[in-house]
């Protein structure tokens, strides 16, 4: 199929500084300041780039300020909410340089969030705690307030598309119909605001959205998927995020949060199917 070759063609292999093997070494129990003079001069922020949204890896982003290179073979966050495992890692940083160290922060502590950030390095051997500069304390509350958010709608409802899918038309548009289900976990009422699809793929309600109120057990909203009407080679060829669709929807009393809907692989064939035929590129 073309557009799955098109596709397949555009993913891009992402260059990571340092290794992540299994997190079996041991942090220590007490750690160097980074006020002590045996400490490198390090200036650490944390940063999560778009490629690694909706996931808990950040980057731990670390400048060499001294006048020697350093090696870090471990790192792990603590404090903010965070209690990381510690990361293996094989890197050289030169000095003047950045290079980005990118760890999993792991399941957030949603109710201990009150103490600051701290990156704690293990370098030339040894072990030194380095705060996290302001930028860094803002970027990790903004990502634990979207991820304890999550963690509350999940505990009240899961949210997923399902079948049965079958293939459709709309105004002589090619669909697939599938369904949007909120099944409940415990008390508590979900609104569906809205349903946003990407770039290649359309997701819409077929009529309303059905919100989860209190005294339902599941609410089941039917939805289209199609083609967005983007059919030009570029868009075709150069879409890395065609299948991370979203329900915007909101727990009573906590904000509007964003769900991640993937499709399973064979719903993705099957939809790329009907952009073909939308965009006459079905060989």
């Amino acid at each position: 199929m073309r557009l799955a070759a098109a596709l397949s063609a555009a993913l891009v292999l992402a260059a990571c500084s340092g290794t992540s093997s299994s997190n079996t070494a041991k942090s220590p129990s007490t750690v160097p300041s980074a006020s002590s003079p045996a400490a490198p001069p390090l200036r650490v922020t944390v940063l999560q780039q778009r490629v690694d949204a909706t996931t808990r890896m950040v980057g731990v982003d670390t400048t060499n300020r001294g006048t020697s290179p350093v090696h870090v073979s471990a790192v792990r966050l603590s404090g903010g909410g965070i209690q990381s495992p510690v990361t293996p890692k094989d890197t050289v940083l030169q000095p003047r340089l950045t290079v980005a160290l990118r760890i999993s922060y792991g399941r957030p502590h949603c109710d201990g969030r009150s103490a600051p950030l701290t990156a704690h390095l293990k370098v030339d051997g040894r072990w030194f705690d380095y705060p996290v500069n302001p930028a860094g304390q803002r970027e990790v509350r903004r990502l634990l307030d979207t991820d304890c958010t999550a963690l509350a709608l999940a505990h009240t409802a899961s949210i997923r598309l399902a079948g049965p899918y079958r293939t459709t038309s709309v105004g002589g548009t090619p669909y697939l119909r599938g369904r949007l289900i909120m099944q409940r976990r415990s008390p508590g009422v979900v609104d569906l605001r809205s349903l946003v699809g990407t770039v290649l793929v359309d997701l819409r309600p077929v009529k309303d959205l059905v919100d989860l109120p209190a005294t339902a057990g599941r609410a089941v909203t039917p939805i289209l998927l199609g083609s967005t009407g983007r059919c030009d080679p570029h868009g075709l060829g150069q879409s890395t995020q065609t299948f991370l669709l979203s329900a915007y929807v909101q727990r009573s009393g906590d904000p509007e949060q964003r769900v991640v809907l993937v499709p399973p692989k064979p719903v993705q064939n099957r939809i790329l199917q009907v952009i073909d035929r939308a965009c006459g590129t079905s060989g």
